[in-house]
């Protein structure tokens, strides 16, 4: 009959606009069963003191997201022992890099989708990003086309001051794509594969502001 604590902790990495955190939070909620709480764990917090509060039986379980950042060592030990479930892709140090399974063939799945639709002439937008999935996704894309005998295009979307894509905010994002765009359309792509769902979004909302 005890109340089961499960700490949501994001790490360097994580998404900045709260949006998005918010979604994600809203979808484990309706996962989990009575008796079971969700608390956001405060960020920076040291590995130890998750280590120190698991012992204490004052959390249980962790959800993570984000890509480790520092104390990434610690971080590795203290979950050896602490029952946790990543979000996404991360990289702990010493603990290794872990890229979770499918996004290579996520990206393959892309290349079939726009193939089927015969697009001969495929712009990839990569960015800077702090997620290890993020390269396979790119690789399992472009090794579809080449399997084919085709070619694509992968184009930077540069982000403010070089920074991971997840560190910036959606203004200032949607600022830099002015400078990508009369690119794109002069090129004349017959079809774009943007490897993360928000960047797409962004996209599409700076192309219907376009007419």
């Amino acid at each position: 009959g005890r109340k089961i604590m499960i700490g949501f902790l994001q790490l360097d990495g994580s998404e900045a606009e709260p949006g998005v955190i918010i979604r994600k939070q809203n979808a484990l909620l309706k996962f989990l069963p009575d008796g079971w709480n969700l608390f956001l764990v405060r960020q920076g917090i040291h590995p130890l003191s998750l280590e120190s509060s698991f012992l204490k039986g004052e959390l249980h379980g962790l959800i993570l997201t984000g890509y480790a950042g520092e104390h990434r060592n610690e971080l590795a030990r203290a979950l050896a022992k602490i029952p946790h479930v990543w979000l996404n892709s991360h990289n702990l140090g010493s603990g290794g890099t872990t890229v979770l399974m499918g996004n290579e063939f996520a990206g393959r799945m892309a290349a079939d989708f726009l193939l089927q639709k015969q697009i001969k002439k495929p712009l990839v937008l990569t960015f800077q990003c702090g997620n290890p999935g993020f390269a396979p996704k790119v690789d399992g894309f472009r090794f579809r086309y080449f399997s084919m005998g085709l070619t694509c295009t992968l184009l930077e979307w540069k982000t403010p001051d070089r920074k991971n894509f997840e560190n910036c905010f959606s203004a200032e994002l949607e600022k830099t794509l002015e400078d990508l765009l009369p690119v794109i359309i002069r090129e004349k792509y017959d079809g774009i594969f943007i490897p993360d769902e928000r960047m797409a979004t962004l996209f599409h909302r700076g192309l219907s502001k376009r007419k």
